[in-house]
C-alpha cells in the first residue's frame, strides 16, 4: 500500500488525512510566548561570539542574518532530535531488534528509564508504530506502542522524553483511540478497534521514568473535533471566504476619470 507522509498530512493511496499532530498545535499555548523568548535569549548566550561581529558591523545585511540565526531558535534544538532517535530505539526493541553497545552517549539514560519501565511493568508488546486512520472524520496518526500490561490490559502507550507530560497528548491518544482503521506492516487495511485506555511513558534524563494514565474520553474527543474543525477552517473554508470585490448594479465607474458629475444648483 503506497503511503507518503508530509509535516501536515498522511496520503493513503492518493487520499489525503490530516495529521493528528498538526491539528494538536492549533490547541491554544498561552506558554509560547514566555518559552520561545527564552529560547531566543538562551541561544543568543550561547551563540554570542558568532553573533556579536554581525550585530557590531554596522552592515545591514549582517544585521538581518542575525536575526534569521535567532528567530528559529526555539525550534532547531536538540531536544526534538533527540526524541525522534529514542522513539527510533524504543520501536526497534520492541520489534525485536537489539542495538549493540555502541549507542551514542545522550541515548543512555533514556534507553535505561524505558527498560525499567520494562522490569517494573512486564508489558506484553502488541504492535508498534502503527498507521491508524479514521476515514469519515479525515485524520490518520501512528501510535508508538500498543501492549498489554498485567492488572490493566490492552493500551496505548506513549512515549515521550520532553521535560513535562502535557495535557495535549491526551488529544493525540484520543483521537488514536478512535481511529477507524489500521495500516498493517504488510499494506493491509482493516478495521481498529482502540483500547479505550492510555498512558504516556515520561522517560527521564536520569534513567528514570513515570507512567501517567492519560484521560482519552469523550470530552476529550470533542475537543480534538474542535480542532480538526479549525484546521478545516484555516487550511481551506478561510482562504475561501472573501471574494473578489463587487460593483454597483448602476454601472457606476470607480475613477472620477469614469465618472461625469452633473452639479445641479436650485
Amino acid at each position: 500500500m503506497s503511503v507518503e507522509v508530509t509535516d501536515r498530512s498522511y496520503v493513503v493511496l492518493g487520499e489525503t488525512f490530516k495529521r493528528v499532530t498538526s491539528v494538536i498545535d492549533l490547541a491554544p499555548k498561552p506558554w509560547l510566548g514566555r518559552w520561545a523568548a527564552k529560547a531566543v535569549a538562551e541561544a543568543v548566550v550561547e551563540t554570542w561570539a558568532a553573533l556579536h561581529p554581525l550585530l557590531s558591523s554596522g552592515n545591514a545585511r549582517q544585521q538581518q542574518m542575525a536575526v534569521s540565526m535567532m528567530k528559529g531558535a526555539p525550534w532547531t534544538g536538540t531536544a526534538a532530535e533527540l526524541g525522534r532517535r529514542v522513539h527510533a530505539w524504543v520501536e526497534d526493541h520492541v520489534k525485536g531488534v537489539r542495538r549493540g553497545p555502541d549507542l551514542d552517549e545522550d541515548l543512555l539514560p533514556y534507553v535505561e528509564a524505558f527498560e525499567h519501565f520494562i522490569m517494573d511493568w512486564k508489558p506484553t508488546w502488541v504492535a508498534s508504530e502503527r498507521l491508524v486512520l479514521h476515514r469519515e472524520l479525515g485524520y490518520a496518526g501512528t501510535i508508538d506502542v500498543i501492549a498489554e500490561l498485567p492488572d490493566l490490559g490492552r493500551v496505548l502507550l506513549d512515549v515521550k522524553t520532553g521535560k513535562s507530560v502535557y495535557a495535549e497528548y491526551a488529544l493525540q491518544l484520543a483521537a488514536y483511540d478512535r481511529a477507524t482503521s489500521e495500516i498493517t506492516p504488510w499494506g493491509e487495511e482493516r478495521a481498529f478497534q482502540g483500547p479505550g485506555k492510555a498512558l504516556v511513558v515520561h522517560l527521564h534524563h536520569d534513567g528514570t521514568y513515570s507512567l501517567h494514565p492519560v484521560d482519552i474520553g469523550d470530552a476529550v474527543f470533542e475537543a480534538f473535533k474542535a480542532l480538526l474543525a479549525l484546521s478545516e477552517w484555516s487550511e481551506v473554508t478561510s482562504k475561501r471566504v472573501v471574494k473578489s470585490p463587487i460593483r454597483p448594479s448602476t454601472g457606476r465607474a470607480n475613477s472620477a476619470e469614469e465618472t461625469e458629475l452633473e452639479i445641479v444648483i436650485p
